[in-house]
Formats: C-alpha cells, structure tokens, sequence
C-alpha cells in the first residue's frame, strides 16, 4: 500500500462523498486506501458510503474526539507507506495526489510535501 487516505467527518456526508468521488477520478497511479473517521456525528455518511464505495474503511469515534485525535486513530489503522490527511470539503484537481506521490518518490528523503490550496 502506497498511501493511506484520512478524512474526518463531521456532519459532512455530502463533502465526503464528493471528496473521495475526486480522490477516485483524479489518482489512478498508486495504490491507496481511503479510512473515514467520523466523530459521533449521527448523520448517514456511513450508510451512503457503503452504498458507493464498498471499500472504505470506516472507523467510529465514541464522541466528538476532535480534528488531531480522530486522525491519530486513522493513522494508527493505516497501512499506507505514506499517510494523507484530507479535509472532507478538499476536491482532488489535475492528478495532484499522484503528483505528490510522484515527488516523494524521486525525492526519498523527504518526510512530507505540501500541494497548493485554492479557493
């Protein structure tokens, strides 16, 4: 596994859903896995995911664990080389996961990258 995907929802199905919608369209190069944290927030999220894409981990929060713990519980199941910590309202453009994989590959000793944010 190259690279594992984070995103932590909280009462933002929509934003999920169209966030790893683009992770799917936009990266095609390296193996992945996407693990959805959700932070006890009673919404359908789980239900619609299942629904579209069967093979997204999914891990329960007890309660509202907050932005750094719930991705500390992501990071703790992932099994990526790499590990991606994605806002729920990110929209992937123009390969830009495969290009930071791409980065980080012809650069080993790099510990992290970063990728422009717009809007």
């Amino acid at each position: 596994m190259d690279c594992s995907i984070i995103i932590i929802n909280y009462k933002s199905a929509s934003l999920v859903l169209d966030c790893i919608r683009s992770i799917r369209r936009e990266s095609h190069k390296y193996q992945y896995e996407i693990i959805v944290v959700d932070n006890a927030s009673g919404d359908e999220c789980r239900q619609q995911l299942e629904q579209e894409f069967a093979d997204i981990r999914w891990i329960q929060m007890e309660y509202n664990a907050g932005f750094a713990r719930a991705n500390n519980a992501g990071i703790e199941a992932s099994k990526g080389k790499y590990v991606l910590l994605l806002n729920p309202d990110t929209l992937i453009l123009e390969g830009a996961i495969d290009k930071s994989m791409d980065h980080l590959a012809q650069y080993p000793e790099a510990v992290g990258c970063g990728v422009q944010l717009l809007n």
